[in-house]
């Protein structure tokens, strides 16, 4: 009788078991029913036969009722000889090591779909110990069960256009991943997403194809790619955040007139980086500069186009070893101390909008000895320059200032290799020492105006210790702040029409003046 009741006992627990975790087997494929209200199953392999290409289907029917696949269990097809696997959409959840040890599996779809799929990362994520290089298709947004790297010797992977972000630490340290495809709909790429990527020996360059629709690259997403030598940044891109490009092969860069801010060192210890573009816009760029700045140590040569004004974080060069910058006409202020000692700066060009020089902007520029002479261009429509906005730039030997220019503040010019200058007529006012120290500066010639012009004499004079022999024409009156000679060594000088004066020992003690030729206005 006992055992009769412990028999029947057993068997119930059998059927109600049953009922909530029904079982069945069709092929090679063993289904779990996980809701039965629902119709839905986990899959998992039948037995060890199963091989090759394996496609997991969206749906089966069992005893007449259609389920939806939704889950792969855990350890579903542990060490299988499947070559290939095609996850449904139905899909939502794959269970932890359920592709472990699948050492032939060499390509990994996931289709496109509307709900994300939940998978396991980290050291046992659902391809632990799953060494096979491989091809990853992903078709949609994917949820981690932590930031780690679930696809192991990925050497490929595309994104499909059901793909809204890219999740952090997607393909960190993928040494192979040698391609990057990401569709039009991403529009965030997360932190660290593919740093240290494509660095093995079998990458010969790692090639990112940017969906047209990122606004954001995260913290180190690119870090470390120092395979990935050109990207194209797309036109909704907004945010550059930092580290995001660190030390990257890139030989190239163009920032799109989109961006509004780059984080400190997005761009530094890019060696190879050789010419930078920042797109033309009205809006100001925001971005690092100084010890963690943009480019910093970006050393190799580059040429630089700057289409916008920048909004920097401190006061200091924006990139070292930049041989040529041109400036766009949407530029209206050269920040201070822009190429500060950018000694490899041999041309300067600068566009119709800029209205101010900063000071120290060119201070020490182009004095490499592989410059035979520094060219600069300024803008037609340029009013302030400065305080030693080109001191110290020894290889420039002529300027020609614009018509709109109305303040040379003091030291703009000093210890320069000019060998002429000319004041136009729109200066109001020129700074101590402007011209100070020009060894060579053998020609000066302040143009016909009727108002005055203010300068400095004396020690801090405008042309001070500036003592070739030259020749002077002034063309106006002229507002000293002391009594004292205008410059040594003059040879000759004229006096314009529009003199009404000559000032005080304007020409005390020049003992080399030959000839004077003074104007009817005096």
């Amino acid at each position: 009788m006992k055992k009769l009741i412990f028999l029947s006992l057993a068997l119930f627990c059998l059927s109600v078991g049953s009922a909530w975790a029904q079982v069945f087997v069709q092929g090679n494929f063993s289904f779990t029913v996980t809701d039965a209200e629902a119709k839905t199953v986990g899959v998992q392999r039948a037995n060890n036969l199963i091989s090759g290409e394996m496609v997991i289907p969206a749906t089966v029917v069992y005893e007449g009722v259609t389920y939806t696949v939704t889950k792969v269990t855990n350890n579903a097809f542990k060490n299988t000889a499947i070559t290939s696997v095609t996850i449904p959409a139905t899909v939502t959840n794959i269970g932890d090591r359920a592709f472990e040890g699948c050492n032939a599996l060499t390509d990994f779809t996931i289709q496109d779909g509307d709900e994300p799929l939940s998978l396991t990362a980290g050291f046992y994520g659902i391809m632990y110990s799953c060494d096979a290089d491989k091809t990853v298709y992903i078709g949609r947004d994917l949820v981690l069960s932590e930031n780690s790297a679930p696809f192991p010797n990925a050497k490929s992977v595309t994104f499909g256009d059901k793909v809204t972000a890219i999740h952090r630490n997607l393909f960190q340290n993928s040494y192979k991943l040698g391609s990057v495809a990401i569709g039009k709909n991403v529009k965030t790429i997360g932190e660290y997403a593919f740093s240290g990527a494509g660095t093995d020996d079998s990458v010969e360059e790692m090639t990112v194809t940017m969906g047209e629709n990122v606004t954001e690259i995260g913290v180190s997403a690119f870090d470390g790619c120092r395979k990935l030598k050109a990207v194209t940044l797309p036109e909704k891109l907004t945010f550059i955040f930092s580290n995001a490009f660190h030390a990257v092969g890139l030989t190239s860069i163009s920032i799109p007139a989109s961006v509004d801010s780059i984080g400190d060192r997005a761009f530094a210890d890019c060696s190879n980086i050789a010419n930078i573009r920042i797109e033309n816009k009205a809006e100001a760029l925001k971005l690092w500069n100084g010890f963690y700045g943009t480019f910093y140590n970006s050393t190799g040569d580059k040429t630089l186009y700057i289409g916008r004004d920048l909004k920097l974080n401190e006061v200091t060069a924006l990139a070292s070893n930049v041989t040529s910058v041109k400036f766009g006409d949407q530029v209206t202020t050269i920040n201070p101390s822009l190429f500060y000692e950018v000694n490899k700066l041999a041309s300067v060009k600068m566009g119709s909008g800029i209205k101010t020089i900063g000071y120290d902007a060119f201070y020490e520029a182009g004095d490499d000895e592989t410059i035979a002479e520094m060219i600069v261009e300024l803008g037609e429509n340029i009013e302030t320059i400065g305080t030693r906005a080109f001191g110290g730039c020894d290889r420039l030997m002529s300027v020609v200032l614009p018509s709109t220019l109305t303040t040379i503040e003091g030291n703009a010019f000093v210890e320069t290799g000019l060998t002429g200058i000319t004041i136009p007529a729109s200066v109001d006012s020129i700074g101590e020492r402007a011209f100070a120290s020009n060894v060579n500066l053998a020609s000066i010639r302040i143009e016909d105006k009727a108002e005055p012009l203010k300068m400095a004499v004396g020690f801090y004079g405008t042309f001070y210790n500036s003592n070739a022999d030259k020749t002077v024409y002034i063309g106006r009156d002229l507002t000293l702040n002391e009594i004292n000679a205008l410059a040594s060594n003059v040879t000759s000088v004229e006096f314009g029409d529009q003199v009404t004066a000559v000032n005080p020992k304007l020409f005390s003690g020049v003992d080399k003046l030959a000839s004077v030729k003074m104007g009817s206005g005096i």
